[in-house]
């Protein structure tokens, strides 16, 4: 959620997700350039402290519905249409006491319900002085009772296909674009050239692996197709990491590494990268030779840095990583085949 007189920036960005961070960020830059004199607020359904990881300082966005000052409100975020208002608390690790309790009374009595709409999909009807509301390139698929907030809504932009509303990529695009010296300094920092001791300067894939998928599939299998596919390269590293604290492991990653020491030649430097600041993450992603992930946005910041990369997912019929494929990172479509996909949204 962002915020004229204030400007509210509203979704899960009080919670470890890689994407939705870097979202925030993003906006974060775009409108200072824009409009630096805005006044900005971020917001998630409970308040939360992001700083060390690279983000915000993150309200309860039920605290903002009665303020006095005339309020814009910028949806931002990945699945932001979609999860529900229980979903959406049980997702949130760290709940200041007696938060939860108060926002969920607080929702509910502006007629969210637990189960049957969006909860980070915000009504103008629920604050006292609304101004401008926009939602800009969200994620997932709405409710029927989510249409009358997407309605009111002054413009309605999604990064999936969805019939009268915008269709516009991911703003996570434009990461080198505002937000390449904080990338760049990541670059230098300890974090980074702990990564570089332990590939022993060699290039290195850069691996993430969200729990489910790991869950899905043999840690031994996992562990013995990246062996594979590292034989044949010379002098190579691999780089472990995370996208995300909410969906991603330390002992996922530790367990695909001692596999792969079993089963890889003895040469081949395996580090696991424990840092979780955003920027870091996007350090360790823009250095790599190759980009293996089940992360849609750990892809396309290897696009801003045109890193090559492989994408484990869904099925390509419901798999937002394909909807991005398709219409914006297509390596072997022509300029006039993009344009044509585009133009039939």
């Amino acid at each position: 959620w962002l915020t004229q007189n204030f400007s509210v920036s509203n979704w899960a960005i009080g919670r470890h997700n890689f994407g939705d961070l870097l979202m925030a960020e993003v906006h974060v830059a775009l409108l200072k350039r824009s409009r630096p004199e805005v006044p900005m607020v971020f917001a998630d359904l409970l308040s939360a402290d992001m700083t060390q990881y690279g983000g915000q300082r993150v309200e309860g966005i039920s605290s903002l519905f009665d303020g006095a000052e005339a309020t814009d409100v910028i949806h931002v975020g990945g699945d932001t249409l979609g999860p529900s208002l229980n979903a959406a608390l049980e997702m949130i690790d760290h709940k200041p006491a007696g938060e939860e309790a108060l926002a969920r009374q607080r929702m509910l009595a502006a007629h969210f319900s637990n189960s049957t709409r969006s909860a980070y999909l915000l009504h103008k009807r629920l604050f006292r002085h609304p101004k401008t509301f926009v939602v800009n390139a969200i994620g997932g698929w709405p409710w029927p009772d989510d249409m009358p907030a997407l309605a009111g809504a002054d413009y309605v932009g999604t990064r999936n296909p969805l019939q009268g509303v915008h269709h516009i990529p991911d703003p996570v695009v434009l990461l080198r674009k505002v937000l390449a010296q904080d990338v760049l300094a990541a670059t230098k920092s300890d974090a980074l050239q702990a990564v570089r001791r332990a590939t022993k300067g060699r290039p290195y894939w850069a691996v993430q692996l969200s729990d489910d998928f790991a869950a899905s599939n043999s840690t031994d299998a996992l562990a013995d197709q990246l062996c594979s596919a590292s034989r044949r390269e010379e002098s190579l590293a691999v780089v472990l990491f995370r996208a995300g604290a909410i969906h991603d492991s330390l002992p996922a990653l530790e367990n695909v590494q001692a596999s792969m020491r079993r089963t890889c030649a003895p040469d081949l430097p395996i580090a696991v990268f424990e840092e979780l600041n955003i920027f870091s993450i996007c350090a360790v992603i823009s250095e790599a030779a190759l980009l293996v992930s089940t992360s849609l946005h750990t892809r396309i910041v290897a696009l801003n840095y045109h890193v090559p990369r492989v994408t484990f997912s869904a099925r390509p019929e419901v798999s937002k990583h394909s909807f991005f494929v398709q219409h914006w990172d297509d390596l072997y479509a022509s300029d006039d085949a993009l344009e044509a996909r585009r133009a039939r949204v």
